[in-house]
């Protein structure tokens, strides 16, 4: 019903289905609309049941739309599958500047494919990946992107299992970089 709502409503700019059983059905249904969407601009999702096919689907999206910049996905069941296909979709997107995946039970995997899509990426300037299951390989992939990635300006792992100097490298990077006018 939301899906065919948002294909007839060329208007709508923010969509908040938080807090709502969607599930992976309603996401698939509603990834396929946003495919063509320019109009919307911030998608919150949270709570929503996604798990792993929902990723496929909203990672299949991002790599067509042009006017999403703000996409929330916390507390769900995405997962490192559903986390990656995200991170694919990412490469591909030149629009999204905030992606929320905390609380998804992401893991290392997840994040070396986030880090992944980092590398090429040049419009998020926000990820928040609190409170999930990221450790030491996850954070050293990041850094590893932050280092030639320079638009990043949030990398929340707040929560995670990584440890406490690699925390310190992220902020340093992003730090040193916006002291240095951005570039490193």
């Amino acid at each position: 019903l939301v899906a065919t709502y948002l294909a007839a409503n060329s208007q709508l700019q923010v969509l908040d289905l938080s807090h709502n059983p969607l599930r992976d059905a309603g996401a698939k249904a509603l990834a396929e609309v946003l495919c063509q969407n320019r109009v919307l601009s911030r998608l919150d999702l949270s709570h929503s049941g996604l798990g792993p096919e929902a990723g496929a689907a909203l990672g299949h999206m991002l790599k067509s739309n042009l006017g999403l910049r703000e996409l929330d996905l916390s507390h769900t069941q995405l997962g490192n599958t559903g986390v990656e296909s995200l991170s694919r979709g990412l490469k591909a997107n030149t629009t999204l500047r905030s992606l929320n995946v905390s609380r998804t039970g992401a893991e290392d995997k997840a994040a070396v494919g986030l880090a992944q899509a980092l590398v090429g990426n040049r419009q998020l300037t926000r990820l928040d990946l609190s409170h999930t299951r990221v450790g030491d390989a996850g954070a050293k992939a990041l850094c590893d992107a932050l280092q030639v990635n320079p638009v990043l300006q949030v990398c929340d792992l707040t929560g995670s299992s990584v440890d406490k100097s690699w925390l310190k490298l992220v902020a340093n990077i992003i730090t040193g970089r916006s002291k240095s006018g951005g570039h490193k």
